[in-house]
């Protein structure tokens, strides 16, 4: 009898991963920051939108005016290697900044994780770029937070 319903999750699909819906998000500390960035932008928290769509493929809306951005679930690892890219160039040189988020799913309502931002420097400016930020490159900014499901409701 214990194997019915293994088969019947085989066949039917059970879910797994993140519940759809919104998500509130809250950062909990800075974990490094070699760019000196958090202080001045600082990491707000608030809502935003999850959508599981099987399969190890989630979508998430940051509800922050940024893009939407795919992520990869295997078990209870989350990775969205592309949570937001930018460059910006100054002639030559160019500033690239990557943002990607890791996290592990506790249950299927709370995840707990990190986002880390690289800032690179291409070109033949970047020592001039960085004596004018008094910041080097490559630099990294990671803050862990913790994030929980709120409801089913999504815009």
């Amino acid at each position: 009898m214990t194997r019915f319903p293994l088969l019947l999750c085989m066949l039917a699909g059970c879910a797994s991963g993140p519940v759809s819906g919104t998500w509130l998000y809250g950062s909990t500390e800075v974990v490094s920051d070699t760019c000196d960035l958090i202080d001045d932008i600082g990491v707000p928290g608030g809502d935003f939108y999850v959508y599981n769509e099987g399969k190890g493929s989630v979508v998430i809306d940051p509800n922050d005016g940024s893009d939407v951005f795919r992520c990869t679930l295997a078990k209870d690892d989350l990775t969205c290697p592309d949570r937001f890219q930018d460059s910006r160039s100054f002639g030559a040189t160019t500033v690239t900044a990557v943002v990607g988020v890791e996290a592990t799913m506790d249950g299927r309502e709370a995840a707990s994780g990190s986002q880390i931002a690289t800032f690179t420097c291409e070109g033949p400016n970047c020592a001039q770029l960085e004596a004018e930020v008094g910041q080097p490159f490559p630099c990294i900014a990671e803050v862990a937070f913790d994030a929980t499901w709120t409801s089913p409701t999504v815009p």
